[in-house]
């Protein structure tokens, strides 16, 4: 009878794993974004568009930090033109933006991948997203700029401040966007991976094969 050991298995398993795990760049974040669009659909005020926004803290359009923004779903809705698969905005200048119009469904939905390299000189990096109406001017809200969302990216971990419509300023009755920062990076998925077999080869228990 042939003994077999997950110990002779699990280690080249673990340099297969360190070999095909992403790595990951320092300062890094990843969050679900979710705004309840039903308000927007059928308004006079539309067509509408989204409006992603990223400035350059330091000024020297340093190109140090990326936001990629993906996985949209609009719930019933959609693009207006082409979908622009993942859009990624650097801070390689100044101000970078970008603009689509769209069709609202009952809500909408997207991630964003944003990198959290800290600009000397005390101003940082800033990402936002506001919603424009058909005159290009942004839906009214608490946030600073009429932004539904802002990061600014003042440390490796900033904190994602959110803002509801201004009622004092639009009937657009529209809820703080809702964050869902649980969604794990590539290299999470691998290093569990890898923590398996690490802890299979520890445990070291024997299969038989006859």
């Amino acid at each position: 009878m042939e003994k077999f050991s997950l110990r002779t298995v699990s280690k080249p398993l673990y340099v297969i794993c360190l070999a095909m795990s992403p790595v990951a760049s320092p300062g890094s974040m990843v969050f679900q974004v979710a705004v309840d669009s039903a308000p927007l659909i059928g308004h006079a005020s539309g067509p509408f568009l989204l409006d992603f926004q990223f400035t350059d803290g330091s000024g020297m359009n340093d190109g140090n930090n990326t936001v990629t923004l993906g996985g949209f779903n609009f719930h019933g809705g959609g693009w207006i033109g082409a979908d622009p698969g993942p859009i990624t905005l650097t801070d390689s200048s100044f101000f970078s933006e970008y603009l689509q119009g769209f069709t609202p469904g009952s809500s909408l939905s997207f991630s964003v991948s944003l990198t959290t390299a800290v600009d000397a000189g005390g101003i940082p990096d800033q990402f936002s997203f506001a919603i424009l109406d058909n005159t290009l001017s942004e839906i009214p809200t608490v946030g600073m700029a009429d932004a539904f969302l802002a990061v600014d990216i003042d440390s490796t971990s900033p904190t994602i401040q959110t803002y509801r419509s201004d009622l004092s300023r639009t009937s657009l009755d529209i809820p703080a966007p809702t964050i869902n920062a649980a969604v794990p990076e590539a290299s999470t998925f691998w290093a569990g991976a890898c923590a398996l077999g690490v802890l299979a080869s520890a445990c070291g228990r024997r299969f038989s094969r006859r």
